[in-house]
């Protein structure tokens, strides 16, 4: 082949390729845009005064959302089984609010509680009512090691006299629950159960590095307690 044959040869050829990639990113982007955004699906999670999450601000707190979230009503639904034309038994008006998929199942895995049945957006979703925070909370593997809970005493005469203050100090996404507890004296025997005659104290349970940095930046001194047996 001449030499002017090979470069019209590879003339076409160059042509023929570009031509081809035009069309093929061209292709790309009437796909791309042809696409329809679909949001991340949302949540119910009932907001009520006689549940744990009694107002926007504690679900917010809890769930560490970066804006206040939204309530609103909405009616509970009949549960799975019924029929959904006919009112369930407990038809009632419910506040809700909404939260993603990652939020709920975290709400989920630090609290007690239970689901119920609502409209939701048109369809009968399950919302969760929050009762109280988990005593333990769950191991997940994203985050690592469980995390041990540890006690700080709430008392008159110390730092932290009341669960606020405590939550207040240590940035506590949610007011922490007190329980009354006794002072376990020097070598006693675990063995047999908690301490009857003995000295009642309030306390809380805090996480591991919560009591390393109330341990690390306050004064006080540590007693023996009777706490999750």
């Amino acid at each position: 082949m001449s030499s002017l044959a090979r470069s019209l040869a590879k003339s076409r050829f160059e042509i023929h390729y570009d031509r081809l990639s035009e069309e093929a990113s061209q292709a790309a982007a009437d796909a791309s845009s042809s696409r329809t955004y679909s949001p991340p699906p949302r949540s119910p999670i009932v907001v009520s005064r006689g549940s744990l999450i009694s107002s926007a601000e504690k679900l917010q707190q809890l769930a560490s959302l970066s804006t206040l979230p939204t309530i609103e009503t909405t009616m509970t639904a009949p549960k799975e089984g019924e029929d959904l034309d006919a009112p369930p038994a407990d038809d009632r008006k419910v506040q809700i609010s909404d939260i993603d998929q990652d939020q709920e199942n975290y709400i989920k895995d630090v609290t007690e509680g239970e689901s119920i049945s609502v409209w939701f957006k048109g369809t009968r979703r399950d919302a969760w009512v929050a009762k109280r925070l988990k005593q333990k909370i769950p191991w997940r593997s994203d985050v690592g090691d469980p995390q041990l809970r540890f006690p700080i005493i709430i008392c008159q005469d110390g730092l932290f006299s009341t669960a606020e203050e405590l939550q207040q100090f240590a940035n506590l996404p949610m007011l922490p629950e007190i329980e009354t507890t006794m002072i376990v004296p020097m070598n006693y025997d675990d063995a047999d159960g908690p301490p009857v005659d003995s000295k009642e104290v309030q306390i809380c349970g805090v996480d591991e590095d919560k009591r390393y940095s109330i341990g690390y930046i306050t004064r006080g001194e540590s007693v023996n307690v009777w706490f999750k047996g």
